[in-house]
């Protein structure tokens, strides 16, 4: 996770804005979602063995699919208050910059779209 955020640090500092891809690949490690999981996992009552460790190592799709919904709902939600407060930007800037003449409505239409497809 510390990982993600440098590189959101390195975005930023340089004023780079990543490809839609790579924004998407980076937010779902950013959320954190999988530090979640991890303490439900052992708060439920499972032992920390190392088969558990390993299964929750492996990060099984339904993880990286919440992971991805909620960063693309969140960046929804928080796209511009980031933009106004300095943050990196959001996936919807980034499909915007790739899609010139998207509307910001026509990309959150895709975000919507996009979110459903990892839930299904």
């Amino acid at each position: 996770m510390c990982n993600a955020f440098l590189i959101e640090a390195q975005w930023f500092a340089s004023g780079h804005l990543p490809k839609a891809k790579d924004y998407l690949k980076n937010v779902t490690v950013s959320t954190g979602v999988h530090l979640d999981f991890v303490h439900i996992f052992f708060l439920l009552g499972e032992g920390i063995t190392k088969e558990a460790v390993d299964a929750l190592d492996q990060i099984p799709g339904i993880t990286s699919s919440t992971e991805t919904i909620l960063g693309l709902y969140d960046d929804m939600g928080n796209a511009q208050d980031e933009n106004q407060a300095g943050h990196v930007g959001s996936y919807v800037e980034c499909f915007m910059q790739e899609n010139q003449g998207s509307s910001v409505e026509e990309a959150q239409a895709h975000v919507t779209q996009l979110a459903t497809r990892w839930f299904l």
